[in-house]
């Protein structure tokens, strides 16, 4: 109750920070190193801003380089592409009982227990939503998702 009553819990080794309002204005004085970040807004219909590669950038900036972990509900293709291409190492989440799978990004790959890996990127191939979310698919895009660090040793579209 503390976390909800004084917006903020502490234990050994551990701070729990509870931010309420608009994200985008929150984030600015959230300060840096955040470890976990659970992304839960409304959906990308409902809250656009908040599911693109710019907002993920704002988001990448303020966690730690070696080990943060965000955890959000939504798997679909443009979330996850949103995340790559803002620099996260994105991975498969556990079931939340109403959703069979969600999604789970790192700064770090190691972190990743169930990293996308080649069936993700055959299927992101063949798949209507090739784009991050606010975007148009480019070959710009397609070259930055093969690109990334994370499919480092899988050939390219065409290659």
């Amino acid at each position: 109750t503390a976390l909800m009553n004084q917006g903020h819990w502490e234990a050994p080794g551990l701070k729990w920070k509870w931010l309420v309002g608009d994200a985008r204005e929150q984030l600015q004085h959230a300060g840096k190193d955040f470890d976990i970040v659970f992304h839960d807004p409304f959906s990308p219909e409902h809250n656009p801003t908040l599911w693109t590669v710019d907002w993920f950038n704002q988001v990448k900036a303020v966690c730690r380089d070696d080990r943060t972990v965000l955890t959000t509900y939504s798997a679909a293709t443009p979330t996850r592409l949103s995340l790559l291409l803002s620099g996260f190492f994105v991975g498969a989440g556990l079931s939340t009982g109403t959703r069979v799978e969600t999604t789970i990004a790192s700064t770090s790959q190691q972190s990743l227990e169930r990293p996308l890996k080649e069936r993700w990127l055959e299927r992101w191939k063949r798949s209507s939503a090739r784009a991050p979310h606010g975007q148009t698919f480019s070959a710009e895009i397609e070259r930055a998702v093969f690109g990334h660090p994370q499919f480092a040793a899988v050939p390219a579209a065409g290659a």
